[in-house]
């Protein structure tokens, strides 16, 4: 049954589906608590963007007849983060590039469209399009990578890493969180994902693509300022 309904529901369809139900669902929980702001209170919403140009220089050879260097918009990303209520937030992000030669330029993609629900330390859920929580290159956000490209080895091994238009998203549902006191330091993620990638048309032909990640968090004592430095590899901006 749940393959039957893959194949017929867009991914659109999905998205809005999805967006209406949080609605639906938040605003009565905003309305009742006392003091509390309306979800569609503009202090609930935080938009950002930046964008990386790229120079590239092709070295004559023989099929490049001459020097050759060209400016190009490698990507440029608007986010909106949307805090419905204390534990329901709607998180969506579109980019765009041109001049890259390559088949994505030239049109805006949504990348990023999910909810995420605050239920308990050891069980909160993402629902909708996401990265699947493999590796940690791909989490980290572009704004911070030293450079402008990442590696092509993570792209290639990372679930949908070599399809173009899903920008190594998909479509699923996630389970995270840590262990509480037993395990302070311990955090998971677990995913169920369409297997067919973001922006493409739904098949299940890989469904279910089945993604885990377990990560490790310690502090540590800085010998230069004497305070604790804490190694947060697994709280990663998604931008």
């Amino acid at each position: 049954m749940l393959s039957g309904l893959i194949r017929k529901a867009s991914q659109g369809e999905i998205l809005v589906t999805l967006l209406i139900a949080i609605i639906l669902y938040s605003s009565p929980a905003a309305a009742n608590s006392p003091g509390a702001l309306s979800a569609f209170s503009p202090d609930r919403f935080h938009f950002k963007s930046y964008l990386h140009l790229r120079y590239s220089f092709i070295q004559k050879e023989s099929r490049f007849p001459i020097d050759e260097g060209k400016w190009s918009l490698r990507r440029f990303k608007v986010t909106a983060n949307w805090r419905l209520n204390q534990n329901t937030q709607f998180y969506s992000q579109f980019g765009y590039k041109t001049h890259n030669s390559s088949s994505t330029d030239d049109r805006v993609y949504l990348q990023h469209a999910y909810v995420k629900l605050s239920l308990i330390g050891p069980l909160n859920l993402k629902i909708g399009q996401f990265k699947p929580p493999f590796g940690w290159e791909r989490f980290q956000s572009d704004s911070r990578i030293p450079t402008v490209e990442r590696s092509q080895a993570v792209n290639r091994l990372i679930p949908n890493g070599s399809l173009g238009k899903s920008f190594v998203r998909d479509l699923g549902i996630q389970s995270f969180g840590n262990f509480g006191k037993l395990l302070p330091a311990f955090q998971y993620e677990f995913a169920v994902m369409t297997g067919s990638g973001a922006n493409t048309k739904l098949s299940d032909s890989n469904f279910p693509l089945i993604v885990g990640r377990l990560s490790y968090r310690e502090n540590f004592l800085s010998p230069l300022f004497n305070k604790n430095l804490e190694k947060r590899n697994f709280q990663i901006r998604e931008d």
